[in-house]
């Protein structure tokens, strides 16, 4: 195989996409997790200074004396998975909600970065909004492109929870050659 000359952005759009196909095959959430993460780690450190939005470690709802402990439970498995010298004998219990979040945060900092969606990016918003529609205000703005897009896709009777149906989204999406898309 020849050598690869990668930018940290590329290899993160690279974790990210691949953690995303892994989420929707519903094949390996330790894999899923440890991308998004890994993902995650880079994306934060290429957005510091130009995003204008709070992520995982900096969420602004969170209690000031209450951060650590959250960016402790969300560190935890990623931890858990990468360091094999630190409590060799100890188990985890793994919730992969957390994957959920992480990736939903990857990708806003994708967009955010980058100005543009892969099809995986595009794939999982379109996921992550339709499976938690009480947290985003603009899916109520008809304006919004993103309730057009919501809407539309509720009518087609996807359902968030079906992931192999996310996952055939995700094909069509990358037959389409119409990525990556640009943001506004």
């Amino acid at each position: 195989m020849a050598r690869l000359i990668l930018s940290k952005r590329d290899v993160a759009e690279k974790q990210l996409d691949t953690a995303v196909r892994l989420f929707f095959q519903d094949e390996d959430p330790v894999s899923t997790h440890t991308l998004a993460a890994a993902a995650h780690d880079i994306l934060e450190v290429l957005t510091r200074g130009v995003r204008d939005f709070d992520i995982l470690s900096e969420v602004s709802l969170i209690k000031p004396e209450k951060k650590k402990e959250v960016i402790k439970i969300f560190k935890k498995a990623q931890n858990f998975f990468k360091h094999a010298s630190r409590d060799v004998s100890k188990t985890i219990k793994f919730a992969p909600f957390h994957t959920e979040a992480i990736l939903f945060d990857c990708v806003r900092m994708y967009i955010h970065l980058t100005k543009q969606k892969t099809p995986e990016v595009h794939a999982y918003h379109m996921w992550f909004i339709m499976r938690y529609p009480q947290y985003f205000n603009y899916l109520y703005d008809p304006n919004n492109p993103l309730f057009k897009m919501f809407v539309s896709v509720r009518r087609s009777g996807l359902n968030p929870k079906n992931l192999k149906g996310f996952h055939d989204v995700l094909t069509l999406l990358r037959r389409s050659g119409k990525f990556p898309m640009p943001c506004p």
